[in-house]
Order: C-alpha cells, then structure tokens, then sequence
C-alpha cells in the first residue's frame, strides 16, 4: 500500500513533532529537478521509474538525441508550436523514452513519476511494462488520450502537487 501526504514523525522523548514528505513526494520533487536539464523550449518533462521497493531503475528529461543540437540552442522545426501540438515536426525524445532506455529490465517497473502525465504514445510503451501506478504533477494537453488508454488497461494513476 502507497500511502500520500505525509508522515508524522514524533520523539516523545525530545517532545519533537516534524513532517516528513513521503517518499512518491521526493521522487516527484527529483523529477522536476531533472526536468530542469530539458533541452526543449516548449515544455520541461522529467521522469522517473521505480521497481516495487521503491528504488529508482531509470530516470530521464526531454531534449534532443545524443549529437544533436539542443533546441534551446537551434530551435527544431516544432519549437515554435504549442506544447502538444507539432509534436511530429519536435525532435525531442520524450522523459519517459529516455528513461525506459534506461531500464535494465523493463518488467521490474513498477511506478513511473512523472512530471506531466505521458503523452499517448508514451503511455502505450509504459503499458508494455510492468508498470502499474503513473504518479504526475501537472496535465499535458493531450493527458485525456493516454489517460483513457492507462484506465482502460485498468492501471492506477495519481496526481501528486509539490
């Protein structure tokens, strides 16, 4: 069981009360840092997957293919689109591709925590994983597709605020 919010930690002794985030908490807060290497202008996405003990099996941020140029530095064709729109004209390789690329093994996912909930095409690769609960902060434009599609396949998501 997963539990959210966060915990209160106590030492009666010490007559000490402090919170404490949990741990979905941290690794969402560890995805946004890493969302901060996105080499894309349109939108910054960080990711983490984690196996069933909560360990981190892959992690990755979205921006160009090794050797490329960063779009930060020479806007690609899609950079000038809204965010979710062009995405066939953006060279960006999405956070959660670049963190399945990661994974040594594929089935031992068991969570992935994403910044933005995955677009569809990444929310079908993650569904042919072993994971099971996407943990998202914020919506992406087209979240209602790859929601659908990981609801349908009776996966579990939850939205985390940090």
């Amino acid at each position: 069981m997963i539990k959210f919010g966060k915990r209160i930690l106590q030492d009666k002794r010490m007559g000490i009360n402090m919170s404490r985030p949990l741990k979905l908490e941290t690794f969402m807060k560890m995805a946004k840092a890493l969302s901060e290497q996105s080499t894309c202008i349109r939108r910054n996405v960080g990711c983490i997957l984690l196996d069933n003990k909560l360990r981190i099996i892959g992690s990755g941020y979205n921006g160009s293919s090794h050797g490329a140029s960063h779009c930060i530095d020479t806007p690609c064709k899609g950079a000038h689109f809204l965010s979710g729109k062009g995405l066939d004209m953006c060279e960006a390789i999405h956070a959660e591709q670049n963190a399945l690329m990661q994974c040594k093994d594929i089935d031992a996912i068991h969570i992935a925590v994403c910044t933005t909930f995955p677009c569809k095409h990444c929310t079908k690769m993650l569904l042919n994983t072993g994971c099971n609960l996407i943990v998202f902060n914020e919506d992406y434009e087209s979240t209602a597709t790859g929601l659908q599609i990981w609801v349908d396949a009776k996966r579990l998501q939850r939205r985390i605020i940090v």
